[in-house]
């Protein structure tokens, strides 16, 4: 080479050399076996990260579906997705449960309702076993001092139901000169659930006088015909001591203390206190 130079001892062109060597193979082409190789793997990498992305979606919306309410009682299934990956796109496919109606989605089981409380009253028209609904008001001792009683209709010892109202009343009469009777002395009580028994002593007069016991007269008359005053008077219909709601006498029982047989309406002697039943054959009161 002129002027003396020799490109074999270049070095820039030996570097150049190297370069060109060591580069050349990244440089080459890959061919169409590496083209396809390629593409297929990006293919597979946008499927996988594709299926994914669905899987998350379905069950954010299944998790936002379980908030609400369902419009259902019946039991309801999940609804059950299936991923089925392609060589363009996922398909997804939802499986309605067979049990869900139609429109409705819950994807969680239905809520336990608890059982309605028992019922703790009793039914209409049941029997209480407690106490008696039916009975009558009977004068369970005589004399001065008198109790009148709460009896059941069917003979049992229960007390009476709340109920069970027996208005009850006694009334003591003076004997007038001419066989009449003037009120002297009464009280007026009601045998009931909170008083099956009533005690209580009459007043009398001094002289002859008549008392009378009995149930359910609205107003005790402040006078009475001799005919009444005799100690075995039977109530009639309008009269004195008539009950016009059971349409029966109102009395139970009846007495004379003091008298003699030259009174006014006498029968001579005295029943002393115990009294001898009036009205119709039972001389019990019943129950309302």
């Amino acid at each position: 080479m002129a002027d003396g130079y020799d490109d074999h001892d270049d070095p820039l062109k030996d570097a150049f050399g190297a370069l060109r060597t060591s580069a050349l193979p990244s440089m080459r082409p890959v061919g169409i076996d590496g083209v396809v190789t390629t593409v297929r793997r990006r293919h597979r990498r946008r499927v996988a990260g594709s299926t994914v992305a669905v899987l998350l979606v379905a069950v954010a919306v299944a998790v936002g579906l379980s908030q609400f309410p369902t419009q259902h009682h019946a039991s309801h299934v999940p609804a059950t997705v299936i991923v089925s990956p392609s060589a363009s796109a996922p398909e997804v496919t939802v499986i309605p449960s067979p049990s869900a109606p139609s429109g409705s989605v819950s994807p969680s089981a239905p809520s336990r309702v608890p059982p309605p409380a028992a019922h703790t009253t009793a039914p209409a028209g049941t029997k209480d076993a407690t106490c008696a609904a039916d009975g009558t008001a009977v004068l369970a001792s005589g004399g001065a001092t008198m109790t009148i009683r709460f009896e059941a209709s069917d003979g049992s010892r229960l007390p009476p139901c709340a109920s069970v109202h027996i208005p009850v009343f006694w009334a003591s009469y003076t004997v007038n000169d001419d066989g009449t009777g003037a009120l002297y002395s009464d009280g007026v009580n009601t045998i009931g659930r909170a008083k099956p028994s009533i005690t209580f002593t009459r007043e009398m007069p001094s002289g002859c006088g008549v008392w009378f016991v009995g149930r359910d007269v609205k107003n005790l008359p402040q006078s009475l015909p001799a005919a009444a005053m005799n100690g075995s008077y039977r109530p009639t219909s309008g009269g004195p001591f008539w009950d016009a709601t059971r349409h029966a006498s109102g009395l139970f029982d009846q007495g004379r203390t003091g008298c003699d047989a030259s009174t006014g309406g006498g029968t001579g002697g005295s029943t002393g206190g115990s009294g001898t039943p009036s009205g119709p054959p039972s001389p019990q009161a019943s129950a309302p």
